[in-house]
């Protein structure tokens, strides 16, 4: 169902919304760094549940992505040696988030060529994947994200990844603004702060599509 307002057509139901001739699926920095963690011994363990189980539904959901030829867009927050990236605004911002006093607490993530910069493995991407490395949270900003997915003809954005009410809502917010149909798989996201993530999911809710990875499974692949 489309509707027709002075000149536009605006698409209405979900199953138009996520055409894959016209849609994206977006995964937020599902980075090691991210994650999961690594002992001494070089033992690798998830930092919560939440991210153990979004993994495995991740993955189900890329594999039917390929299958419906969606193309894929990965982000990846990206930390530049000698911290060239960053400000003394933004590291403060991030010494607060992370309860710490410490500059030094910003240079242990996501840095670029390290273990902790890769996308976890059983997602990674593929040649024909977009992939975005960003220095802030949301993946419009200081990149071609917007660039590579107009070019591709996208309209639609369907997000997943982590975390919730960071990263993901961040590049959700931007994506309103550059005119996307945003729809947010609220099975596909996850936060290390349960009441953050369910305050986020609300407000998604309020403005978008929420299907489960079940439902757009089935959408795709029928």
């Amino acid at each position: 169902m489309v509707k027709e307002f002075y000149d536009m057509k605006i698409m209405l139901t979900l199953e138009e919304l996520i055409n894959p001739k016209h849609t994206a699926l977006v995964v937020v920095d599902v980075m090691n760094d991210e994650c999961r963690k690594r002992d001494e011994a070089g033992n690798v363990s998830y930092i919560n549940k939440e991210f153990e189980i979004l993994v495995p539904r991740l993955k189900s959901l890329i594999e039917v992505t390929r299958k419906a030829k969606v193309q894929l867009c990965y982000l990846q927050h990206t930390t530049l040696p000698n911290m060239i990236n960053e400000s003394p605004p933004r590291i403060r911002y991030l010494m607060k988030a992370r309860g710490s006093n410490d500059p030094d607490v910003v240079t242990m993530f996501d840095l670029e060529g390290t273990w902790g910069h890769k996308i976890v493995e059983d997602i990674e991407p593929e040649s024909s994947d977009f992939i975005i490395k960003k220095h802030r949270p949301s993946g419009f900003v200081g990149t071609n994200m917007d660039l590579l997915l107009k070019n591709a003809g996208i309209q639609t954005l369907v997000f997943t990844g982590i975390v919730t009410e960071g990263c993901v809502e961040a590049t959700v917010r931007s994506a309103v603004h550059h005119d996307y149909y945003i729809v947010v798989v609220r099975d596909g996201v996850a936060s290390r702060d349960p009441e953050a993530h369910n305050a986020s999911l609300r407000w998604y809710g309020k403005h978008f599509d929420r299907p489960t990875i079940k439902q757009m499974s089935e959408l795709w692949l029928s």
